[in-house]
């Protein structure tokens, strides 16, 4: 077995096999005209949520972490975050953040253009990350430079014949080579005849 892979190797060391422009909205209000700059450029993905609003303490920092290491992902080439004005989300500390990783990050706010002119601009900042990203090129690097979750997305009658089997083949290579493979809760959720290694361990 070939123990490489093509991924795209992001400035902060990670390295992804996907090659997405991500539209993230700060706030619900705003995921509207996210969506819309998204689904009418090819090449974009949007991440979608119904928070960001009148949050206080952990409820307000789970929020700014999740939207922040979305973006952060490296299956992710850079960023369009579409702000509202007045949410409790900073969409500007966002977007320094994500600059700090070395990463692009544009930002639009709605209140200042309006909802019309704030999905033309954002389609044409998104069309230029577009095309900005299909310069990024793969480069060849070790599959222990891979992390991936699997998630439960509920069973059917083909989950067992055919996607838990191959679910669990590549996280055993994966796992086997150095790679790190997140899971959502224990392995029981596979049932009695996992498909995951026997062998897997703590790895320190």
């Amino acid at each position: 077995m070939k123990n490489t892979i093509n991924g795209y190797i992001r400035k902060d060391g990670t390295v992804g096999v996907r090659n997405h422009v991500l539209i993230i909205p700060s706030v619900l209000c705003a995921k509207k005209v996210a969506e819309r700059i998204a689904y009418g450029t090819p090449g974009c993905v949007v991440a979608s949520h119904n928070q960001g609003c009148a949050q206080l303490g952990d409820d307000y920092y789970q929020t700014r972490r999740t939207i922040l290491n979305t973006a952060l992902n490296p299956n992710v080439a850079s960023v369009l975050i579409v702000g509202l004005g007045c949410e409790r989300v900073s969409p500007h500390e966002i977007q320094e953040e994500i600059r700090a990783s070395g990463k692009e990050a544009e930002l639009i706010m709605i209140q200042d253009m309006g909802t019309a002119e704030s999905i033309k601009e954002g389609s044409e900042i998104a069309k230029k990350l577009v095309e900005e990203a299909k310069y990024v090129e793969r480069k060849e690097v070790p599959v222990s430079s891979l992390v991936i979750g699997v998630e439960c997305g509920g069973s059917d009658f083909s989950s067992g014949l055919s996607a838990n089997p191959a679910v669990g083949q590549v996280s055993d290579k994966i796992w086997k080579e150095n790679g790190r493979v997140i899971l959502p809760k224990p392995l029981n959720w596979l049932g009695p005849n996992t498909f995951f290694s026997r062998e897997w361990k703590i790895k320190k």
